[in-house]
């Protein structure tokens, strides 16, 4: 199935608005629409560099290395094992530069990247969702400290 045509993949991309809207409602926080046309270098470092290296890392290196073990294909929950670990670890390495809130929100986006990579086995899915949600995510609340 190509990636434009898969209902799976548009489903995904909306969620991500969901999850925007709802960290803007809980949270409370005033949007900041034109820092990225401000500091467009620190933007583009957020919604395309860290994305794209972090998922060669995590879903390019990492979960195919685990997806390839025997344990590592198996299902858990309607996802790989190897997508449940690569998740975690990709989990606790955001605990080094966000709160453990913050670094926690990230596991569930981390197993839609990871789902992505094992049914296409490709990262583009898994790279185009997190420049997605990155993107929009530090568009609407800005760029940490």
């Amino acid at each position: 199935m190509a990636l434009r045509k898969d209902p799976l993949f548009a489903l995904a991309l909306l969620a991500g608005v969901f999850f925007w809207w709802g960290l803007w409602y809980f949270f409370s926080t005033t949007p900041t629409f034109n820092w990225p046309l401000e500091y467009p270098l620190r933007f583009l470092t957020l919604a395309l560099s860290y994305p794209l290296v972090e998922e060669l890392f995590f879903r390019g290196l990492i979960q195919p290395a685990l997806y390839q073990k025997p344990w590592g294909c198996r299902d858990w929950f309607s996802l790989s094992v190897a997508n449940w670990l690569t998740s975690l670890l990709f989990m606790l390495a955001h605990f080094y530069a966000h709160p453990p809130l913050a670094a926690v929100s990230v596991l569930i986006p981390s197993l839609i990247f990871g789902a992505f990579r094992d049914r296409y086995h490709s990262l583009t899915p898994a790279i185009i969702l997190h420049i997605f949600y990155n993107a929009g995510y530090f568009w609407l609340f800005g760029a940490p400290n």
